[in-house]
């Protein structure tokens, strides 16, 4: 499951090239943020990258490992549901070696017998996760909902509920801005390489901002799971779609990712 981004969220022009961040966050919220980046790039002076190929090649791995992942014999809402009281919050981390430790033992409560390549998988799943891959040593449950609902057993409807009910652990009235913001961190990540990783803070803020507010009908301080529903539902082009019920829906949603990037 990845989050739909426009371009115009991505700071996304001629033909993919990122262009750039503001200075300060202030400037990154005011109408000018594209001209603001495009001068700190060249103050960095950080080249230019194509944002919609690392997008793609960062969802693209994460379905080619969701295929063949230990984890996809679960069906996420139980994936999720065995998860959660591990958290004990959104903002909670979680180690590496918990998470695999905790997927190990969801095999076994399955009745499956994991073997020393599975390890290796749900490691290298951890990794491929994180907004840092390789680097990441931990991670808290909103930056795991997105991308590790596409290593489950599920449809559309299923993972989404499943990534809303794990963000909202606290089963307050929605989902807050800083939930949605941690959910967004690792496709962030993704997007903007370590050489320009200081404007990640600043595309992070502008994208979160721009979705909240898309996503919350009601101009509430949450965004309900129905709002998150129907959002998505349009991002990817109506519920009827096949992908929207195959296994590949992250791949799907990756296409509607690449998509908006070039548009």
């Amino acid at each position: 499951l990845a989050p739909v981004f426009s371009w115009r969220t991505m700071g996304n022009d001629f033909s993919g090239q990122a262009s750039v961040a503001t200075n300060s966050t202030a400037a990154a919220s005011s109408g000018g943020f594209e001209s603001s980046m495009q001068l700190l790039l060249e103050g960095l002076s950080i080249e230019p990258w194509p944002v919609r190929e690392l997008l793609q090649a960062h969802v693209t791995r994460q379905a080619e490992m969701a295929a063949r992942s230990p984890l996809r014999i679960v069906p996420v809402k139980e994936g999720f549901s065995f998860f959660t009281p591990h958290f004990g919050g959104w903002m909670r981390r979680i180690s590496c070696e918990r998470f695999m430790l905790l997927a190990m033992a969801l095999l076994k409560a399955q009745n499956a017998d994991p073997t020393p390549n599975d390890q290796k998988e749900l490691r290298d799943l951890f990794s491929v996760l994180g907004a840092d891959g390789d680097f990441v040593s931990e991670m808290n449950a909103g930056e795991l909902a997105g991308g590790l609902a596409g290593f489950f057993q599920g449809n559309a409807a299923e993972r989404i509920c499943a990534v809303y009910d794990l963000l909202n652990i606290d089963q307050a009235a929605g989902l807050p801005k800083e939930a949605l913001r941690e959910f967004l961190r690792p496709y962030v990540g993704a997007m903007v390489p370590h050489r320009a990783e200081v404007l990640r803070p600043l595309f992070l803020k502008k994208i979160s901002d721009d979705l909240f507010e898309e996503l919350s009908c009601n101009r509430s301080d949450y965004v309900s799971l129905k709002e998150l529903q129907d959002w998505m539902r349009v991002q990817v082009g109506g519920s009827n779609r096949r992908s929207c019920n195959s296994s590949s829906i992250t791949a799907s949603y990756a296409n509607a990712i690449v998509e908006r990037a070039s548009a």
